[in-house]
């Protein structure tokens, strides 16, 4: 596979897809020249995604590597502040909840808390999200309220594409395909990639609204990835239903 020292086209999505991730800090999308290079940097960035995904850690891009990346998943970094929670080997595995640096989490004075959907998003796929907030409420000290208010409420869901100002781009279905991505307490907002072929029933090829809108609301409450593969943190959805 492509190892340190190769210049194959390809490598520059490599290196945004690892940046947004949080593996790669100092990636500058702008510089080009050596977009494509493969350095010491990346290296090390991989070894800590193969590590991260139980991989043997050889910083090249081998096939498991490729097709681990090639999986549909979330867009919340792995890795936040310079820390990964995923790693650290079996005596860690136990764990299905992982917390963010810091533990933000919304105030437990708040027992009601309120979302909403920005006004125009499908009416199908509303289903699947009520019912992940209803499996949410039975775990956590809270129940959730649907209001119409978007601007007023506390979790604001939206369909995005594309560049949507927060940062974190989406890109459609495609290689290092990112479905959604959402940010922790107390900020409650959920975004979806619109460009996504999103489905409430099993439709090969689709993508699960109620899957996929279940982990999203863990990190909303304050949950990061898990290193569990049967986890609902865990950052890989599944095959496409």
């Amino acid at each position: 596979g492509t190892q340190k020292g190769d210049t194959v086209k390809g490598i520059n999505a490599l290196k945004k897809y690892l940046h947004t991730l949080g593996y790669l800090s100092n990636h500058n999308h702008n510089h080009a020249a050596d977009g494509d290079y493969f350095d010491e940097n990346l290296e090390s960035a991989v070894k800590t995604y193969q590590r991260n995904f139980n991989l043997n850690p050889t910083g090249h891009m081998d096939l498991k590597t490729v097709s681990m990346m090639g999986k549909p998943r979330c867009g919340v970094p792995d890795v936040i502040n310079r820390t990964t929670r995923m790693q650290g080997g079996p005596a860690h595995y136990h764990t299905h909840y992982v917390f963010y640096p810091g533990r933000p989490k919304w105030p437990a004075t708040k027992q009601i808390i309120s979302y909403a959907f920005l006004p125009g998003t499908r009416t199908d796929v509303q289903e699947p999200v009520r019912q992940a907030f209803l499996t949410w409420s039975k775990y956590t000290p809270f129940s959730y309220e649907f209001v119409q208010d978007y601007d007023a409420a506390d979790i604001k869901i939206s369909f995005q594409r594309g560049d949507h100002g927060d940062g974190y781009p989406f890109g459609g279905p495609g290689p290092y395909n990112l479905l959604a991505h959402s940010f922790s307490p107390t900020d409650g907002r959920a975004h979806y990639d619109g460009d996504e072929n999103w489905t409430v029933v099993a439709v090969p090829g689709a993508v699960d609204m109620q899957t996929v809108a279940l982990h999203e609301l863990g990190h909303v409450l304050g949950l990061a990835h898990s290193p569990v593969q049967a986890a609902i943190m865990y950052p890989l959805a599944g095959p496409r239903v």
